[in-house]
């Protein structure tokens, strides 16, 4: 069954198409065409992965194509050789779009803006538009629009990997208004793309801002002049001579979780914060207030978890070890925690940034190749720098300047995300048109 749009009067100078399984409402001027009826050229890249080598030909697949640019830093590359042989068959030019057809990231485009020549696996879709009917850009932000998303999704085959086929690619349908006004409408989403990616480099550099700060002040502190070496973890440091070095149990409280009986209903839908690794994991600052789930003071007396205080620093030790969040209401855990409830001479938020900075070693020591899980006893036993609780204070409050600015700019790319879907809706059904004379 189709989804239509509500019931209501088409508006003069409108039609209503169908762009399966939608219905829409676009200028009576627009057309609706296949794809590949507007193209030059609809292909993929290799079906045989070939032999990755050290140096050659630039190797692309859908992990390095994102909607606001191309993530390079871990492209592969393949020998000249088998480089011409994909060429001769898939050669994406500057202009071509990009579309990822498999895997997690099916569905996002991209116009091609590299100037070099590089190979594509078959995750990724070559589009060569005939552009004197279809603008790529225009494409690009079709093709990335979450309604024709939603139509694609409908159309992905596969059970453990979803994908798109180049046939399907082909027949898809796309909403086509006048070249001319493609490309108005193509540069006004263009400027929000830009500032969406602008904000991303400006993510990227404050997160590496606080990633040093964390890697410098955890361990150097602030305004030292004499150290001495110390071993924390697998590493010797140098760390101030004011400095101590002890056992995470002797400087915070070490609390595992635990699950109420999910069969007894009377356990479950109460007001207690249950946090799981999942609700760490989605949660896009330090601090924790709610979950996905809830239990009752009945389900909280019938299993082995434990209601922490606001202030305890929630670290996962399970699957994904030494993700981190503080409490800012009274919180329980499932058994994917060890929670840490520091003594008064502990600052919550410097051990929440030791703890981030220990990840890796925290995962090394948690054993397990199929499923990771650091223990209690470990835990214990990880070494901690202990600064005076003044400086530990200070070094958060540097910590955290960093730390702000960056949620800062997440918060700001969520509203220019939600400006340009909202423009999106608008521009690509023809609702708001765009003045062209």
């Amino acid at each position: 069954m189709s989804e239509s749009v509500e019931k209501s009067e088409v508006r003069e100078g409108y039609k209503e198409v169908q762009l399966s399984p939608k219905t829409v409402r676009i200028p009576e001027k627009w057309e609706v065409v296949k794809t590949n009826s507007v193209s030059e050229k609809i292909t993929d890249g290799t079906h045989n992965s070939p032999n990755t080598v050290d140096e050659g030909y630039p190797y692309i697949t859908s992990k390095n194509v994102r909607e606001n640019g191309f993530r390079l830093d871990d492209i592969g590359y393949i020998s000249k050789e088998d480089h011409k042989k994909i060429y001769s068959r898939c050669d994406p030019q500057p202009g071509d779009v990009l579309y990822v057809k498999d895997g997690a990231n099916t569905g996002i485009a991209r116009k091609n803006t590299l100037d070099f020549e590089f190979s594509l696996l078959s995750s990724v879709a070559q589009i060569r538009t005939d552009q004197e009917r279809l603008d790529p850009d225009f494409l690009t932000h079709h093709l990335n629009w979450p309604l024709f998303k939603k139509v694609m999704q409908s159309k992905m085959s596969g059970t453990g990997i979803t994908r798109l086929t180049v046939t399907k690619i082909k027949n898809s349908e796309i909403l086509l208004p006048p070249i001319l006004e493609q490309r108005y409408i193509a540069d006004i989403l263009s400027t929000v793309d830009k500032q969406i990616q602008q904000t991303d480099e400006m993510i990227e550099k404050t997160e590496e801002l606080k990633q040093g700060l964390m890697q410098d002040l955890i361990t150097g502190g602030i305004d030292h002049s004499s150290y001495k070496p110390a071993q924390l973890g697998p590493k010797e440091v140098d760390i101030p001579d004011t400095w101590e070095v002890e056992r995470m149990n002797d400087v915070a409280e070490i609390v595992s979780g635990g699950t109420p009986k999910k069969s007894t209903g009377e356990y479950w839908g109460g007001n207690i914060v249950w946090v799981t690794p999942t609700d760490v994991t989605g949660t896009a600052g330090m601090y924790i207030s709610d979950s996905a789930e809830k239990i009752t003071q009945e389900g909280l007396d019938n299993t082995s978890t434990y209601l922490l205080e606001p202030g305890a620093v929630l670290m996962t030790s399970r699957a994904t070890i030494g993700e981190a969040v503080i409490n800012t209401v009274p919180a329980t855990t499932n058994q994917g925690f060890k929670s840490l409830v520091p003594e008064d001479r502990m600052h919550n938020e410097y051990l929440y940034y030791y703890v981030r900075t220990i990840a890796n070693y925290l995962t090394e020591i948690g054993g397990g190749s199929t499923f990771p899980e650091i223990n209690k006893t470990d835990t214990e036993n990880v070494r901690v720098p202990v600064p005076p609780l003044d400086e530990q204070k200070r070094i958060a409050n540097v910590i955290n300047q960093a730390y702000k600015k960056r949620l800062e700019e997440q918060e700001y790319k969520q509203r220019l995300q939600e400006l340009k879907h909202g423009l999106m809706q608008d521009l690509l059904t023809g609702k708001v048109r765009v003045n062209t004379d």
